[in-house]
C-alpha cells in the first residue's frame, strides 16, 4: 500500500524543534494546545514543557509590567503625570 504523504500540519506537529520554537519564540502560553497535539513528545515531556513555558510566559509578563511601572515612575518624576 502507498503511504499518504504527511500534510504540512502533521509535519509541524511531528517536529520537536518547530514546536519549541513556536512555544518560546512566537506564542508563549497560547502554543500549549499545539504541544499537546504533537506526537513528538511523551506525556512527561509535555508536562515538563508546559510548566517551563508557563513560567517563561509569567516572567515575560512580569518584565513587561516592570518596564511599564518604571516608565510611569519616570513620567511622574518629570512632572508629566
Amino acid at each position: 500500500m502507498n503511504a499518504k504523504p504527511a500534510s504540512q500540519w502533521e509535519q509541524l506537529l511531528g517536529s520537536r524543534t518547530m514546536i519549541l520554537v513556536l512555544l518560546f519564540g512566537a506564542t508563549g502560553i497560547l502554543g500549549l494546545p499545539v504541544l499537546w497535539m504533537s506526537r513528538a513528545f511523551t506525556t512527561n515531556e509535555k508536562i515538563l514543557w508546559s510548566i517551563v513555558n508557563s513560567l517563561y510566559t509569567l516572567v515575560l509578563i512580569a518584565i513587561a509590567v516592570g518596564v511599564c511601572y518604571w516608565c510611569y515612575l519616570q513620567l511622574q518624576a518629570s512632572g508629566l503625570v
